[in-house]
């Protein structure tokens, strides 16, 4: 399954079963985060800085990268399931 690279940038342990804040770097050279419960985004007492993959669907190359869709409801927090990522983002993850 595709996955986007990922970093963890806050780990929050209440409420169960924990959140986790990441940061997602945009093919535009911007980043956008993304605030989920740990378990949606299968981070397991990882510290902050740490790499994550989150399952994504690769949509369409674009000349700068390419536009993938996040999956399992996950958002960034201003709403969007789809963001462009450069390519070297992406990276088979089981």
């Amino acid at each position: 399954m595709p996955a986007v690279i990922a970093r963890v940038v806050s780990l929050e342990s209440d409420p169960f079963p924990g959140w986790a804040r990441v940061a997602l770097e945009l093919a535009d050279g911007g980043s956008v985060e993304v605030h989920e419960k740990q378990p949606v985004l299968g981070i397991q007492a990882q510290a902050p800085g740490a790499v994550v993959h989150l399952a994504c669907e690769v949509i369409k190359d674009v000349p700068y990268g390419v536009t993938v869709r996040l999956l399992h409801g996950v958002e960034t927090t201003d709403g969007r399931a789809t963001v462009e990522v450069n390519r070297n983002q992406i990276t088979d993850f089981e």
